[in-house]
């Protein structure tokens, strides 16, 4: 998206913000952090620097029906840099617009399919683990042998020990110069 001119920002939870090191993310051009008070006045501001505070999501706003969310700009840039256009920024091609709307769509399944393992759904089948983007080499280390199993019980998503890495990649190098010596 930034390299279409679009501004990207990251919206995350207050309470997300370092427990899930979201504070490691740095390609993005704001940051904004929602943190209520429970009324609809300001409450605590976050207590890390962000460029957009959601202050609460029971605003009223004449004209609109129901409750809605409201902002104060946190940071030092006008509000003027959130509306503007860039001045680099282009029309999309339809090209170009389909090949975004592609990439978000799978993001949207691998959010789906997140959002199904944070609940606490352990039957999801090993093609609903392993992320879109990765089911191709996942199932190509399965068929090298560099990760052994039949790549539905080897928790595509946990935590990889040096241990682990030095296996498969012994396994790796094994396999590689058995392919050469052929």
């Amino acid at each position: 998206m930034k390299n279409k001119g679009v501004k990207v920002g990251l919206y995350t939870g207050h309470h997300f913000y370092k427990p899930y090191r979201m504070d490691t993310i740095k390609n993005y051009d704001f940051l904004w952090i929602p943190r209520y008070s429970g009324a609809s006045g300001p409450g605590k501001k976050p207590n890390v620097a962000c460029d957009v505070w959601q202050y609460t999501d029971k605003g009223v706003v004449q004209g609109i029906k129901g409750s809605v969310d409201l902002n104060f700009l946190n940071g030092h840039k006008p509000l003027s840099w959130f509306t503007a256009a860039n001045d680099h920024k282009k029309e999309l091609k339809f090209t170009q617009y389909e090949e975004l709307k592609n990439e978000n769509n799978q993001l949207k399944q691998e959010l789906a399919d997140i959002k199904r393992l944070l609940a606490g759904k352990a039957e999801l089948i090993s093609t609903m683990a392993v992320a879109t983007i990765h089911k191709e080499d996942w199932a190509w280390v399965i068929e090298e042998g560099i990760i052994k199993g039949d790549g539905k019980n080897l928790n595509p998503k946990g935590t990889l020990t040096r241990e682990q890495m030095a296996t498969m990649l012994k396994r790796y190098h094994d396999q590689n110069n058995k392919d050469q010596n052929r």
